[in-house]
């Protein structure tokens, strides 16, 4: 039976969209904290400003330290290794990719909306000019998409579902040229919530599934993949496996590194057995 996209479709869209990136976002800062170094120490007068593992160590203590004015002094950095055109080739891709995530923190630091537009676009135009220079650059891909899932909440219903395909395009081939086990993981969740949380037709279990147990193979160390699960198998009706995915959360000894995302999940996974009584 044909079914229109109505009103309705559409707010569940834009809560399903939007629980994807908050759930990405919350795992990329976790990501930055379980791979980055802490922050360099010592003496930073005869560091290379230019060297791309000073810049991005900068990124990965500002993440940590949750801080916005740094990280907005890290793009200015960063900004002028490109010039005024923005231009990205293969001597500074990997200091696009850096920007490129840059530009996404600062996106979800704003509580003003056309700022948190500005930053978005900002990180989607660099992912593009990586992705032309390297099309199989994997974090060029990421990126891409991420920025896209955050747009798709400010369009409207025509735009969400072309920048539903784009998303989908760009997670595809961030999951094939990614070569890191954690951002991998990463993608493989955020594709199962993806399918997992809109309204039909745009959701597909069985992917959402696939996704999600890709996600736990490659980091069984994160909660979240668990979770995610357990919602999965209630909204496939399996009470019994949703209730062992979330008893699984409380179970779990989590790693230093995702201490604090854990903690929420155990906080959600709680909330879920408690209303399975």
């Amino acid at each position: 039976m044909n079914r229109k996209f109505n009103s309705q479709d559409n707010v569940s869209h834009n809560k399903a969209m939007k629980t994807l990136v908050i759930v990405l976002v919350a795992l990329l800062s976790i990501i930055s904290f379980a791979q980055g170094n802490q922050g360099s120490q010592g003496n930073q007068t005869n560091v290379n400003v230019q060297n791309y593992e000073y810049y991005k160590a900068q990124l990965k203590q500002w993440i940590i330290a949750d801080d916005s004015k740094a990280l907005m002094t890290l793009a200015t950095q960063l900004e002028k290794i490109f010039g005024s055109e923005q231009k990205v080739d293969k001597s500074n891709i990997k200091h696009a990719e850096l920007l490129a995530e840059v530009y996404f923190e600062l996106s979800n630091r704003q509580s003003a909306v056309e700022k948190k537009k500005s930053y978005c676009e900002l990180s989607l135009n660099i992912a593009k000019k990586i992705i032309t220079v390297d099309d199989e650059d994997g974090y060029g891909y990421y990126f891409a998409a991420m920025s896209t899932a955050t747009l798709i909440n400010y369009v409207n219903v025509f735009e969400k579902l072309s920048l539903l395909n784009e998303f989908d395009g760009y997670m595809t081939k961030a999951i094939a040229y990614l070569d890191d086990r954690v951002y991998k993981g990463l993608a493989y969740l955020g594709f199962g919530i993806r399918y997992m949380t809109p309204p039909w037709p745009l959701n597909n279990l069985d992917k959402a599934f696939d996704y999600i147990i890709k996600a736990v193979e490659l980091v069984p160390e994160y909660s979240g993949g668990y979770l995610q699960l357990g919602y999965l198998y209630e909204k496939r009706s399996d009470k019994d496996k949703a209730k062992e995915m979330f008893e699984k959360v409380l179970s779990m000894d989590s790693p230093k590194e995702f201490a604090k995302a854990h903690k929420e999940n155990v906080t959600l996974a709680k909330e879920k057995l408690s209303k399975m009584k």
